[in-house]
């Protein structure tokens, strides 16, 4: 009766204790956080995409929403301080519509690639110090874009589809903003319903990608050409195929999904089978000057049992605690989020930690904190109604650990 009695009120006095600390939610920026952003700009639902850090130590946030008037999503932004709290957030334009890149830092502001109300490529400029745009260039030539990207000579790559001609484009744009080399890859009929769900976020979405060796060796993009949704290496002066390597998926069912390079030949990559299961290659070889195009399944790979099927992967090459390590982040089977770490050198794995709520998580990125931390950015909802972004702040110590120092 008498230890009945204490442990009871050692639980309430534990309740009392973690309310208050919640409830104080004062939390230095150093120190480990997870913070729901409040807000009630968010329209319909959200689709986390990307975070990044900015130049006062807080977070730029992108993602994207439904559009209550047209067929693609609006983009929407997010500025948070260092300790996750709600600086200022919004809307664009909606003629600016489907973010097809990453927020790409450029000259003290950040690009983007999107597409317009019309299906032309527009690149535009954002500030982290409030929600104003400027327009740097109108592709009107390049229609319906599927996936962009920077190149290390200061121009861009820009994935893009006509779906009456059915090909996939591939475009280089010079630092200056004019066009060096465009080429076309056709590809089966059937997929061009495929690609059209895609491009209005129905359905699981597909796994565009464009990417450059840091060499500029080569370019790389992943979309449909012939008859799968391939991987395929370019030439850098004239975007064609000959002479180079690919990476061959099974129609849409089966093929890669992220492709880090490490230089030289070396990859870490990620690919998907036929039941959505997932494999991270963290240190594969891949002969890019090969004419013999090999299947994504050669790769081989490790499979998470915790990781949920389709899921998005994100893979970086950060430098955490002195180390260079590979971050592979993914959805988890119980609606978290979950991070896998290697040695990028030896693709070695170094551990995992996962993160979860009490509601669904959905990933949308991760970066490096000024502190030497680390910050995870996902989508969950409050009262499984309304859609909010929501940020967990490792701090140096546990970000360390993590990376097995």
């Amino acid at each position: 009766m008498r230890a009945n009695f204490i442990f009871h009120l050692l639980l309430i006095l534990g309740l009392v204790i973690g309310c208050k600390k919640h409830k104080e939610n004062k939390i230095e920026p150093d120190k480990q956080f997870v913070r729901y952003i409040n807000t009630s700009s968010i329209l319909t639902d959200l689709v986390p995409i990307d975070v990044v850090r900015t130049s006062d130590q807080g977070f730029l946030i992108m993602g994207s929403s439904p559009s209550i008037t047209k067929n693609y999503h609006t983009i929407y932004l997010l500025k948070i301080d260092k300790e996750g709290q709600f600086v200022w957030d919004g809307y664009l334009p909606e003629k600016y519509v489907n973010p097809v890149s990453d927020l790409i830092f450029k000259e003290g502001s950040y690009n983007i690639l999107c597409m317009d109300a019309v299906s032309g490529t527009r690149l535009i400029k954002v500030f982290d110090n409030g929600l104003k745009t400027e327009e740097i260039k109108f592709f009107e030539e390049i229609q319906l874009p599927l996936q962009g990207s920077a190149t290390p000579d200061g121009g861009y790559l820009i994935l893009n589809v006509n779906l009456s001609d059915k090909w996939s484009g591939i475009t280089k744009i010079n630092p200056d903003l004019s066009t060096k080399w465009s080429e076309q890859y056709y590809f089966n009929e059937n997929f061009a319903a495929e690609i059209d769900r895609h491009l209005k976020r129905e359905g699981l979405p597909l796994s565009f990608l464009t990417g450059s060796l840091k060499s500029s060796e080569a370019y790389y993009f992943n979309g449909f050409a012939d008859a799968n949704f391939s991987s395929l290496f370019l030439n850098p002066a004239d975007g064609k195929t000959d002479g180079y390597n690919q990476i061959g998926g099974d129609r849409s069912y089966a093929a890669i999904k992220t492709i880090v390079p490490l230089g030289g030949n070396r990859f870490a990559v990620s690919r998907y089978d036929r039941s959505g299961n997932i494999y991270f290659v963290p240190n594969c070889s891949i002969d890019i000057k090969s004419g013999t195009a090999i299947a994504n399944t050669e790769l081989g790979g490790i499979k998470f049992p915790d990781i949920e099927p389709n899921s998005r992967v994100i893979c970086k090459n950060m430098l955490i605690a002195g180390r260079q390590v590979l971050v592979y982040g993914a959805n988890s089977k119980n609606k978290g989020i979950g991070l896998y770490l290697f040695d990028s050198n030896t693709g070695i794995f170094l551990g995992s930690k996962s993160f979860s709520l009490e509601t669904p998580l959905d990933m949308g990125g991760f970066e490096l904190a000024q502190d030497g931390g680390l910050l995870v950015m996902g989508k969950t909802y409050i009262a499984n109604r309304f859609p909010r972004v929501c940020v967990f702040k490792l701090n140096q110590e546990e970000a360390t650990k993590l990376v097995g120092l």
